[in-house]
């Protein structure tokens, strides 16, 4: 287990970038923030229990910037996440 969550925080990681770069064509930070809340947790499940909340703080600054007044009635779940990102379906 603590392997898989090594190999999947490093693949988030990763993720986190290639989101990073997305953003300026994008307009907006959701998916970083998604995936840094998804890092949190890997990274909680590894036990770095010190760097999960680092990451969680960045997520959880950036939703609060994204959402506004919702961000105080939504809770810090994956879902509250996955509304920040946007996917265009034609």
């Amino acid at each position: 287990m603590l392997t898989f969550a090594c190999s999947r925080s490093k693949i988030l990681r990763k993720i986190i970038l290639i989101c990073q770069l997305n953003e300026q064509t994008k307009g907006d930070q959701g998916d970083s923030a998604r995936m840094r809340w998804w890092l949190g947790e890997a990274l909680a499940q590894a036990g770095k229990v010190d760097e999960a909340a680092a990451q969680k703080v960045i997520a959880q600054g950036i939703r609060k910037d994204f959402q506004g007044s919702l961000f105080e009635r939504l809770p810090d779940v994956a879902r509250s996440y996955d509304l920040m990102v946007f996917v265009d379906f034609w």
